[in-house]
């Protein structure tokens, strides 16, 4: 049985769903996968972080400030991306904060579930 590991150094390019019929020049987001354990460990800080926070949107705005240094820790180099300047945004914090949330989570998701054996990968 082999051993599949994954090099958590390794970048891999990502094209989000919305883009992926452009076959020209997509949307790519160059990323460094989430390691099971990291994932853990990013939750636990948010759990943490808004355990004894009521107020909703202050618990939004710390899950955003979490998951916006998970995504900068893990993005590389954005590729493709333009301003309403047609400035090229290749720096992963300003490409966060320019585009909608829904975008974000599938980055995020994407970069955790890399990680994920497949079920034919854990049978064998």
């Amino acid at each position: 049985m082999a051993l599949i590991q994954l090099d958590p150094d390794k970048i891999i390019d990502y094209v989000p769903l919305f883009d992926r019929k452009n076959t020209k020049d997509p949307l790519i987001v160059r990323c460094k996968y989430v390691p099971r354990k990291l994932s853990v460990a990013f939750s636990d800080v948010i759990a943490r972080a808004i355990q004894e926070v009521s107020d909703r949107q202050k618990r939004v705005d710390i899950q955003r400030a979490c998951d916006k240094e998970q995504f900068c820790k893990q993005v590389v180099e954005i590729k493709n991306f333009f301003d309403d300047e047609l400035n090229e945004i290749t720096d992963p914090a300003i490409f966060y904060d320019m585009v909608d949330t829904n975008l974000i989570f599938e980055i995020l998701e994407a970069m955790v579930n890399q990680s994920i054996l497949t079920e034919g990968q854990l049978k064998n």
